[in-house]
């Protein structure tokens, strides 16, 4: 044991100890940025120096902290298929996804087979050409090449979704 957490799944990783302390440390740091916020009146970014907002530093964080969270999640799923997980590791992720019981994956697996794929439109062939046919203005919006007809769309599109939204109010 070390600093009063459990050690034996390792330190690195999705461990309890490593999300412990990784938590705390972002606590930590989360306060200080706003209290040195609070104190000096400039962002976090502005104190070191880096404009915000600023588009190509947030497609920065978002492909690291995306880049990492992907291949996290992929290290878990090989070491899952090659069954290289430990027995606590996988009772960890079981009862994260709330499947407590021995047999619920399966049952989950199972009702997601019923329900069939979402991304696929389903069987009534005739429903899909009638929905094709009836078209939507997001269809004229996108197949324009001119800037006038894009506006108009774009208009037709934004005065049809008010219509809905003051039919869901008034209903």
């Amino acid at each position: 044991e070390a600093m009063g957490m459990p050690t034996d799944d390792g330190i690195f990783g999705f461990t309890p100890f490593a999300e412990m302390w990784v938590g705390r440390w972002a606590m930590l740091g989360f306060i200080s940025s706003i209290c040195v916020e609070f104190v000096t009146g400039k962002g976090t970014l502005a104190q070191i120096g880096l404009p915000a907002p600023s588009t190509p530093m947030l497609i920065a964080v978002l492909t690291v902290a995306g880049g990492a969270t992907l291949a996290g999640a992929i290290k878990t799923g090989q070491r899952a298929t090659s069954k290289q997980m430990s027995r606590t590791e996988i009772a960890r992720y079981k009862n994260f996804l709330g499947l407590n019981k021995e047999d619920d994956w399966k049952i989950e697996a199972a009702a997601m087979k019923n329900r069939g794929d979402f991304t696929k439109p389903g069987n009534d062939v005739a429903a899909i050409a009638a929905s094709k046919a009836e078209g939507a203005p997001v269809d004229k919006f996108l197949s324009t090449n001119e800037v006038a007809e894009g506006d108009a769309a774009a208009a037709e599109m934004k005065a049809s979704s008010s219509v809905a939204v003051a039919e869901r109010e008034a209903a």
